[in-house]
């Protein structure tokens, strides 16, 4: 089956709109909370879409046929809650680009079964030797941006320790302890014990 350029570029378009999406979600939840974040979410791409349904009229199809859609098919908007959330959610934790990167690899390992299971009516596309390489590739890939998100984010808490509190021993840094004071007994019991 040869692939067709136009629906990739759709897809690839639609990527770069997840990634800029949950970066901005992130940043409303930090201001207004992330469930009040995933609510506003919703709400303004309801307000879209009924100005493009009713008022622009791009739909082609009838809403009167929705009783004989399969019950599962209704859980896209339960699946979009947990998206938007779980993305506003784990962003601002890791960054954006190890969170992305964790998306991509779920996204490619479940849409690969979706498709070799033919699941909610599509067809079978088996898996096969190449996808499979290209699947591990993809989690080689990730994991060396996880392992330098790592790296940056053990140098940042190293900098965090005063360059007086370091000293450096056998190749590794250890924590000098702070210099403790001379004890000085009080007036009374100097006289006491004779200690000046």
């Amino acid at each position: 089956m040869a692939l067709q350029i136009w629906p990739l570029l759709v897809a690839a378009l639609s990527g770069l709109a997840m990634a800029l999406q949950g970066s901005i979600n992130a940043a409303l939840g930090k201001v207004i909370g992330l469930w009040e974040s995933t609510f506003i979410v919703h709400m303004v791409g309801l307000l879209l879409v009924s100005l493009l349904l009713f008022v622009c009229k791009v739909g082609n199809g009838c809403l009167s046929d929705i009783p004989k859609a399969p019950w599962y098919t209704y859980l896209g908007g339960v699946l979009g809650v947990i998206i938007i959330y779980s993305v506003a959610l784990a962003i601002p934790k890791v960054g954006a680009a190890p969170a992305t990167t964790a998306i991509i690899l779920a996204q490619v390992f479940t849409a690969g079964l979706v498709d070799h299971l033919g699941l909610f009516g599509l067809n079978k596309i088996p898996f096969n030797y190449y996808k499979v390489l290209g699947f591990f590739l993809m989690t080689g890939g990730a994991r060396l941006v996880l392992k330098r998100y790592s790296a940056g984010q053990k140098l940042k808490k190293s900098r965090t320790t005063s360059p007086a509190q370091r000293e450096t021993c056998c190749g590794g840094a250890i924590q000098v302890p702070t210099r403790v004071a001379r004890y000085r007994p009080s007036p009374p019991l100097r006289r006491i014990t004779g200690r000046r």
